[in-house]
């Protein structure tokens, strides 16, 4: 007495690949993955109208984490008065790194009525991770120094937040 012989078509062996046709949709899944890059240059955020010691700023609203971990990565120019607010759901310290990002920046940590707590200046693609020494909810990014040739600093309210803490 023969054994029948297993068709092209039987789960022993998974098709025409030799593997079952979800691993093989598995993989061709993973591999395309990989051709992705982690972080493309975002641009494509909700904007915001603030202002801070009479100057006008128009800012990218980054609210989920993996928006706020790309931040402004990637990005090669910006125009001065534009920057980026990172919003958080609770006032803590805060931490930043500058891994991808080419552009020198300064970071002013604010408390949830806005006003300033903290400005602390980054180097372009640093690695350092820089922390707030207070709580804070919302962290503002613009090019570097421009807090200091605005004459915005410590102790100063950034207007027009209301509206992004929902």
């Amino acid at each position: 007495m023969t054994r029948p012989q297993a068709g092209p078509s039987t789960p022993s062996r998974g098709g025409r690949f030799g593997c079952p046709r979800w691993a093989l949709l598995a993989r061709v899944v993973m591999l395309a993955g990989l051709c992705v890059p982690a972080f493309a240059q975002q641009l494509d955020l909700p904007r915001a109208t603030l202002s801070a010691g009479g100057r006008v700023l128009v800012v990218q609203v980054a609210r989920s984490p993996r928006q706020q971990q790309a931040g402004l990565m990637q990005r090669e120019a910006m125009p001065r008065d534009e920057g980026m607010l990172f919003v958080f759901p609770a006032d803590l310290a805060r931490c930043l790194w500058m891994r991808d990002t080419p552009l020198a920046l300064s970071a002013a940590f604010l408390d949830a009525t806005g006003r300033i707590v903290e400005v602390i200046d980054l180097s372009a693609r640093s690695d350092e991770i820089r922390c707030s020494s207070r709580p804070a909810r919302y962290v503002l990014e613009m090019q570097a120094g421009w807090f200091a040739d605005a004459g915005v600093s410590v102790g100063d309210v950034v207007s027009g937040l209301a509206r992004d803490a929902d």
